[in-house]
């Protein structure tokens, strides 16, 4: 399908040492995706493969891990989960493996926002043809 030819064309932006985790079977394609959203800190992507071969985490902890590397809780404190965060996370999930491409959905209170991302214009023609909103 197209969306599995895309996700294994995301997969050749990782770093040798990371494709060699993935050949081995250390890690995931599901890790592997994961870890392109610490781009362009190879070292950072490294470090987080190693730990989620050593140590089994599964594609979400990883992911978990990621949004901390990203966005640190500071002065504004730790990020708000609702009581639909459990079904948001699950909707995070079914979008993320229908678009090929890491998904946010952010709830509060039944209201919120869903961010899709792509790396390029040819990522977001595709996600626009899944979507079913062809230019």
């Amino acid at each position: 399908s197209r969306p599995a030819v895309a996700n294994f064309m995301r997969l050749l932006e990782l770093p040798e040492s990371i494709k060699g985790m993935l050949s081995s079977g250390a890690i995931s394609m599901g890790h592997g995706r994961a870890l392109l959203g610490l781009a362009p800190d190879v070292a950072a992507m490294e470090r987080v493969a190693r730990k989620a071969a050593g140590s089994g985490l599964s594609v979400r902890q990883i992911e978990d891990a990621i949004g901390r590397i990203r966005k640190p809780r500071g002065k504004g404190g730790a990020r708000k989960r609702t009581a639909g965060g459990a079904e948001a996370r699950m909707l995070e999930h079914q979008l993320q493996r229908l678009l090929g491409t890491r998904v946010r959905v952010r709830d509060a209170k039944g209201k919120g926002t869903i961010e899709i991302a792509y790396s390029s214009l040819d990522e977001l023609d595709r996600i626009l043809d899944i979507l079913g909103m062809n230019h």
